[in-house]
């Protein structure tokens, strides 16, 4: 029996906690390609929700802004026979700016195979704190609405526009008594923002971990509590436009009901980088800092994680897991998933989970399929990607699938 995401948050509140969970692989694959016409973009930090009518996927993709005025609407995409967008495989090349936005799909087999909605169901807003991406969702039902909480750059109500400094963002879709697939593919509704201001934004005015904040997770207590973790960055100069990190932490905000005002935050785990031996192994860095989802389950919380990489764009990143009874102190650390795939030979991150009974299926973003040549955007050979290698060489962003047998 499938267990819904949102009973997950709430059962197992036994006083003995279970303890870690033992893994073994079952199947590993590419679930969802990625860079062609007919196919998304460039695929990143999926987020997955489970319940009874199937299995949701929110995940970043790039769009592309065909008019050129910084709105992302029907009037950007271009469809094929297919019906899936190709405006960024335009015959005469990409148009525009690739705006990162969230891209909704639906599996009624286990994640296996997918039906992909083309427009974004939440977008950047003009002039607002997402203005320049929407990306990193976390979806989870409560009540009768779906929430969304997100990582977010735009416009800063102290120091401006800040493209490469985040927020944690939050937004909600009314069910109504529908289902998610009913109410993204059928009705082709779209999210709406729960306010002007972030969830939680960045600190401007001092040297702090939360100079940057984003990668956010959400736990449901059961006395009606929200637990919102995060990662967030200390940088060197709070007022730069994110240059000069000096220290990584995954943080806790914890608020007393939906309304999420006034949140306690706690510091779970940090790394300082500020005075670090130059022979230090980024990849072999332990505990949860990075691209993380938190699961509270049988009495513990369950952290699986990003690895923190030691070269160019993500590569080298595997994917681990840690255990926790507060949520705060890390056990029991292991790796759940490394590049021994061509589909995800350059790196691996940004997990997320499906617990189910006797196993749990993970998904994930797989960098791969490295191309020796610059990406190509027009032509036969057309694929959207990223450039490596000084630009030498073309990264294509797929999600992929693991599904592990467990024992707690």
């Amino acid at each position: 029996m499938l267990i819904p995401a949102l009973m997950i948050a709430l059962l197992g509140v036994s006083p003995v906690a279970a303890g870690p969970l033992s893994f073994e692989l079952v199947e590993t694959a590419k679930v969802i390609d990625a860079g062609r016409p007919g196919q998304p973009t460039f695929l990143a930090d999926p987020g997955v929700f489970a319940d009874e009518s199937g299995y949701h996927l929110f995940v970043t993709n790039h769009f592309c802004d065909r008019a050129g005025d910084g709105v992302f609407n029907d009037n950007d995409y271009q469809f094929d026979a297919e019906g899936m967008f190709a405006a960024c495989l335009d015959p005469d090349g990409p148009r525009h700016n690739h705006g990162a936005a969230i891209l909704y799909a639906n599996s009624g087999d286990g994640g296996r195979t997918w039906a992909i909605r083309p427009e974004p169901v939440l977008a950047p807003e003009p002039g607002a704190y997402d203005s320049d991406k929407t990306e990193t969702a976390f979806p989870i039902v409560i009540g009768d609405a779906l929430y969304l909480f997100y990582s977010a750059t735009g416009q800063n109500a102290d120091i401006g526009f800040v493209p490469a400094r985040y927020a944690i963002g939050g937004a909600r879709l009314d069910l109504a008594g529908r289902t998610i697939g009913q109410a993204l593919l059928r009705d082709r509704e779209v999210f709406e923002k729960l306010g002007d201001a972030p969830v939680l934004d960045f600190i401007t005015d001092q040297r702090a971990y939360g100079n940057n904040v984003q990668e956010p997770s959400v736990v449901l207590r059961e006395d009606g509590g929200i637990e919102l973790f995060f990662t967030a960055l200390r940088l060197t100069n709070p007022r730069d436009i994110g240059d000069g990190l000096d220290g990584i932490a995954l943080m806790r905000a914890t608020f007393a009901d939906e309304s999420l005002a006034d949140p306690q935050i706690e510091m779970s785990n940090a790394l300082d980088l500020s005075d670090l031996p130059w022979s230090l192994d980024m990849s072999a860095t332990r505990l949860p800092l990075n691209i993380q989802e938190i699961y509270y389950r049988n009495g513990g919380y369950h952290a699986f994680y990003t690895s923190l990489g030691d070269d160019d764009f993500h590569q080298n990143q595997d994917i681990r897991y840690a255990y926790s009874e507060d949520g705060l102190t890390w056990e029991d650390e292991k790796t759940l998933i490394t590049r021994d795939r061509t589909f995800s030979q350059w790196g691996v991150m940004a997990p997320s989970a499906v617990f189910a009974d006797g196993y749990v299926d993970i998904f994930y973003t797989a960098f791969g399929e490295v191309a020796d040549h610059p990406c190509i955007a027009r032509g036969d050979d057309a694929r959207m990607g990223t450039g490596i290698k000084q630009g030498r060489a073309c990264l294509y962003a797929m999600v992929g699938r693991s599904r592990f047998a467990i024992r707690e």
